[in-house]
């Protein structure tokens, strides 16, 4: 009995050792395709670089100024001209909202729209490498909200002289309440000026009283002079 029991462990033994080789060899083939997976580069988008800043002289030339004629663009370009880099720390809270007034030129002909901006600010996993933590919406006032559009003087009336705004203002409250469907982004410039990255780029540069000064030009578009464009002085209404 002793023998035979002898013998089936001499056959046993093989075959165990033969399964044990197996499951090794499934486990190291199991393992290889999770070490090729992780060998594999990681795709990082590319790093945005700073462009160049925007250069107003040549537009106070054009437009003469400081004049009377031209006293509102005037006075965007020469707080444009002596303004200094954006203070995004001035932004305490999550969101800022401004508003201000814009003269829009095309074909040399002036008119002039209520526009205001929002700000946003946001993690640096969602922006582009190189770009501001902040998300913006630059947008005008449509000329379907009548009722905003004929507070908005007094509104700005309020802005500049940094008096408060009263909640029967259906212009800030618009402008408060006011949800982007959709985001630019924004970056630092090789000078003073923030560029947004809005339809052919508007740079800002802080003013006074935490003022923006904003300037747009529309040299691209089919037919433009060098003056066209939109040029626009902003307030904070919150911050």
């Amino acid at each position: 009995m002793l023998a035979a029991m002898r013998n089936y462990a001499w056959i046993a033994l093989p075959a165990l050792l033969l399964a044990l080789g197996c499951d090794e060899k499934a486990e190291k083939s199991a393992a290889a395709p999770a070490a090729s997976s992780a060998s594999q580069p990681e795709v990082t988008a590319p790093k945005r670089e700073k462009v160049s800043d925007f250069d107003v002289k040549p537009l106070l030339e054009q437009f003469k100024c400081p004049n009377k004629t031209n006293k509102d663009v005037c006075d965007v370009f020469e707080g444009f001209a002596k303004g200094t880099k954006w203070n995004l720390t001035s932004i305490q809270s999550e969101q800022a909202r401004y508003f201000g007034k814009a003269i829009v030129y095309k074909g040399g002909e002036a008119t002039e729209r209520w526009v205001f901006l929002v700000v946003k600010k946001v993690p640096l996993n969602e922006i582009t490498e190189g770009d501001l933590p902040l998300k913006i919406a630059l947008r005008e006032l449509d000329d379907s909200r009548t009722t905003e559009i004929g507070q908005a003087e007094k509104l700005m009336w309020l802005l500049k002289r940094d008096d408060a705004v009263t909640k029967r203002s259906q212009t800030a409250n618009y402008v408060l309440d006011y949800t982007p469907s959709n985001w630019d982004s924004s970056a630092e410039t090789k000078g003073n000026s923030i560029i947004l990255h809005v339809d052919g780029g508007a740079f800002v540069r802080q003013g006074e009283a935490r003022s923006l000064h904003v300037v747009k030009v529309d040299v691209a578009r089919p037919g433009a002079t060098s003056t066209d464009g939109m040029f626009v002085q902003l307030y904070p209404i919150s911050w």
